[in-house]
């Protein structure tokens, strides 16, 4: 697959603050968040309000709220506002012609309960395409299994922030690019080849539309021949150890030509 071009971004400064989910729940709300739709809930969730705002969530942001908005947007509900799920945020704002912040605030909300009321379906729609999903199950478990595998790898490179670079280093104290990659995988029970060309080898090409969150980001030279590998954050963002002097972050792609690979 011929690298894919991107306009190189220059060196970027380690992140302020761990991106780490919180273990502890959020605050209790003060209004109530219920699902509608009683009869019917098994096809839909409906976001209503018991009248008082909806609480504002952002990345790291934890609790019911989370799930039901997950639920909303097909994201697997863990309660946890991470990677995917505000991605899953951005792609729905701007579907709906908002501003593509990744925070759910209270434009959101309203669109969001505006989506759910207007796709309810029919008691009968609902039956109908649970039949359908029962047909499918191998499909199904694979689009789960991937969703949870993303939100591991992205959650594991997240505890590393801020370790340095050191050529040669495969953690858990210091890495090079793909020292990092690596243990970064082996943490979720997966094993990579020790450089960036032999992950690049071995794992399954994609072309950039087809890129998620936890896939891998393979730089290029000139001749095309790989020199850094990365994990994909979404957004054009990139959990990894770059170079000398630097540390473990997420930041944005930098080098001018790139590639995507699939573990799995």
């Amino acid at each position: 697959m011929s690298p894919v071009q991107f306009r190189a971004v220059g060196r970027h400064r380690r992140p302020s603050s761990s991106r780490l989910p919180r273990l502890a729940a959020t605050a209790a709300m003060s209004g109530t968040l219920v699902l509608s739709g009683a009869t019917t809930a098994s096809a839909h969730d409906t976001i209503a309000s018991s009248g008082a705002a909806h609480p504002t969530l952002r990345y790291d942001s934890s609790g019911d709220a989370v799930r039901a908005v997950q639920k909303q947007l097909g994201v697997r509900t863990t309660g946890w506002f991470g990677p995917l799920t505000r991605e899953a945020v951005k792609q729905f704002q701007r579907s709906k012609g908002l501003d593509a912040h990744g925070v759910v605030g209270h434009r959101t909300w309203h669109a969001l309960e505006a989506s759910s009321v207007a796709k309810a379906p029919a008691a009968s729609q609902a039956q109908s395409r649970a039949a359908q999903n029962r047909a499918r199950p191998a499909r199904a478990s694979r689009s789960e299994s991937r969703a949870t595998l993303a939100e591991r790898v992205l959650a594991e490179a997240a505890r590393h922030e801020g370790k340095p670079y050191r050529y040669g280093a495969t953690g858990p104290d210091s890495f090079d690019c793909s020292g990092f990659t690596g243990y970064v995988f082996r943490q979720v029970g997966i094993n990579l080849p020790r450089s960036s060309r032999d992950q690049r080898a071995t794992v399954r090409r994609i072309s950039a539309d087809e890129a998620r969150p936890g896939d891998l980001l393979f730089s290029h030279d000139s001749s095309g021949r790989v020199y850094h590998v990365a994990i994909y954050a979404g957004d054009g963002r990139i959990w990894d150890s770059p170079r000398s002097g630097e540390t473990v972050g997420e930041r944005k792609i930098w080098s001018h030509s790139y590639s995507f690979g699939r573990v799995g």
